[in-house]
């Protein structure tokens, strides 16, 4: 019943009922054995979010012919679509579908296309032997620089050109660099962190029913206090009843976590910011902090990641459409002009890249 009260609501925007019975047909079998599969303790809310992404799944399947033009012009449709079959506070649930609509993009590309884009990011990218690279960075920004520079002309921009996937496609290679060059590896920390005789994620399970952290709890320091602030960050698995902290965080968690320009001088998040003093090679937090020349890098990152959130969610969550002057800025701040990059206009990606390679690149600290 859920599934078929979604899949009408999705594939609401077909004149017939072609789209309909397709996926109900090609995909019912697979679903009654996942459902089947599923825990039974599951609530009935949590169905319905899985049926949901599952019917946007195969709906999307239906877009596999398309073109990419295509499939770029019906994008902020096809996230209305999904919108009004996922809970209005399920953001997460909504950046998988977005996800998926911008993964068939890129499959649509061949790699051959991409190639020179991708040398071209290696190169222009700073990096050292201790910090490469992931590719799913490379190659998602060769697929947008692809795309921006086939479409950002005037025959397409006088045509009303949505280039809101295109914006949306900088903005996940700079989530994908965080996550796979910082977040996860601090998560993966956590995950694996004695304190006492317990571990993190168990004290962070037991912590759920007593309240925020304060200053002295074990645990203090390595997340915000807040309870509504961990659900961010981390997971309950019902399955293993554990608690896990995410390797992957969303764009605006990621904001207010790094970008609380009082987290370090306050001690909200000590613990923290003393595993990234040392992952930088500094001895201690207080050197970090009293390096002058890393701190003007880091405040600037900051604030640029913060003064991002509104357009980057526009983008990716199908907000309004995006013209191509709004895709232009997008560019710039992921990844600014190669040809015209200076210390003080990094994009996003350039300034993770350089923070995060500071001591192999400067080796020296001035000190307050």
């Amino acid at each position: 019943r859920w599934r078929k009260m979604i899949c009408r609501e999705v594939c609401g925007i077909f004149t017939d009922r072609t789209a309909f019975d397709s996926i109900m047909e090609e995909d019912g079998i697979d679903q009654r054995v996942i459902l089947k599969q599923e825990n039974k303790t599951l609530k009935k809310e949590n169905i319905a979010k899985s049926e949901a992404i599952d019917v946007f799944r195969s709906f999307l399947m239906l877009y596999e012919s398309a073109s990419i033009e295509k499939i770029m012009k019906d994008r902020l449709n096809l996230l209305d679509r999904a919108k009004a079959a996922l809970d209005p506070k399920d953001l997460a649930s909504l950046e998988k579908c977005s996800s998926e609509i911008l993964t068939l993009l890129q499959k649509k590309i061949q790699n051959d296309n991409l190639t020179l884009y991708a040398e071209k990011m290696r190169k222009s990218l700073i990096t050292t032997k201790q910090l490469q690279i992931p590719e799913s960075v490379i190659h998602t920004l060769a697929t947008a620089e692809f795309l921006y520079e086939k479409y950002a002309n005037d025959e397409y921009a006088s045509q009303d050109f949505d280039y809101s996937s295109i914006s949306a496609l900088y903005y996940q290679a700079f989530e994908n660099a965080y996550n796979e060059l910082l977040w996860g590896k601090y998560a993966d920390y956590l995950n694996h962190l004695p304190i006492g005789n317990k571990d993190y994620p168990t004290i962070l399970a037991e912590q759920f029913s007593k309240g925020p952290f304060n200053s002295g709890d074990p645990g203090y320091g390595y997340l915000p206090s807040s309870k509504s602030d961990w659900l961010h960050y981390s997971h309950y698995d019902k399955n293993d009843k554990k608690t896990y902290v995410d390797k992957t965080v969303m764009y605006s968690p990621f904001a207010s976590f790094i970008g609380n320009k009082k987290s370090y001088q306050a001690r909200n998040l000590p613990m923290f910011y003393a595993w990234f003093a040392k992952k930088l090679g500094y001895k201690n937090n207080y050197e970090m902090i009293s390096d002058l020349n890393f701190m003007r890098i880091l405040n600037q990152f900051r604030a640029d990641v913060s003064a991002a959130v509104n357009n980057r969610n526009n983008a990716s969550h199908g907000g309004s459409e995006i013209d191509k002057v709004q895709c232009s800025e997008d560019r710039k701040t992921v990844l600014s002009d190669l040809q015209q990059i200076r210390s003080t206009n990094l994009g996003l990606i350039q300034q993770l890249l350089n923070m995060l390679n500071f001591r192999n690149i400067s080796g020296t600290v001035q000190r307050s």
